[in-house]
């Protein structure tokens, strides 16, 4: 079935598309189901939605989800153009990724890389050295690398490296944030030269002692990759139906309520009237 030729099938995309553009409480199957099917044809919309979304960050209201099933869905079709997207979106305001993903940067964000990651690691790293960077994206970039490692889609040697060189240079003494993140990723992908290096972090407190010490690091050195790390979230998305279908949001099915003449939740300035509601 081809969306570019008759005028059901345009529509069956402008269906699937409305399935997946407000939070409803149930998964929208048939749609993902469609969206998967088609997926060459859908991948330029999809993009688009993540575009948006980034420059409407601070704009974007509630019922608005679109954004969150192209993610997972461009993490199934391996897009790489959503990468450089996803770095962006990580580099927002924390409220800003809290609101528009929530428990998606915990849950799924790390998987998705891995799925649509296009070799460059440079982005990651300069989130992971980012001095206004939250804490829990440092954390999530070093899931990252420790999925993107463990795939041997970084090579573990030219990361130990760089990493190497970044200690080094002595900007990041005394952040936690970036000495904890690097911790979980030496103590996951048991990377061996900086062990010492965290070691020492450890006795100068540059570790946030609320989530690791010295000796639970070096307890775990022996333990392998996949008794450290929940094995799911080293691999990348496979099927992004299943994927979201573990948020406990999608049990209970509820009614999208929202003004007409009220701004619309896309964050587009424009009235719900003049824009979204064509979608509902």
């Amino acid at each position: 079935m081809s969306l570019n030729t008759p005028e059901a099938d345009a529509m069956s995309l402008q269906q699937a598309l409305k399935d997946i553009h407000f939070f409803r409480g149930v998964l929208p199957v048939k749609a993902y189901e469609f969206l998967v099917a088609h997926h060459k044809e859908v991948t330029p919309y999809l993009i688009q939605i993540l575009k948006n979304v980034i420059q409407r960050h601070d704009r974007t209201g509630d019922y608005y989800v679109a954004h969150v099933h192209a993610l997972i869905l461009l993490s199934q079709f391996r897009e790489k153009k959503a990468y450089p997207l996803v770095i962006a979106l990580l580099n927002l305001p924390i409220d800003s990724i809290d609101r528009l993903i929530g428990d998606m940067l915990t849950e799924t964000i790390s998987k998705s890389i891995t799925s649509i990651y296009d070799g460059n690691s440079e982005p990651l790293i300069a989130l992971l050295i980012k001095p206004e960077a939250d804490r829990f994206v440092r954390a999530i970039v070093g899931m990252c690398f420790t999925a993107l490692i463990y795939q041997k889609m970084i090579d573990k040697e030219l990361f130990i490296t760089r990493m190497q060189e970044i200690v080094a240079s002595g900007k990041m003494n005394a952040d936690p944030s970036f000495f904890s993140s690097l911790a979980n990723i030496t103590m996951n992908s048991k990377l061996e030269p900086l062990y010492d290096t965290i070691k020492a972090a450890f006795h100068a407190g540059w570790i946030f002692s609320d989530l690791m010490d010295v000796n639970l690091f070096e307890k775990s050195l022996s333990m392998p990759t996949e008794q450290l790390v929940r094995e799911e979230d080293l691999h990348p998305v496979n099927d992004s139906l299943k994927e979201m279908g573990y948020w406990q949001g999608y049990n209970n099915p509820i009614s999208v309520n929202i003004e007409r003449n009220a701004k619309c939740p896309c964050g587009s300035d424009l009235k719900f009237k003049m824009c979204c509601i064509t979608m509902l």
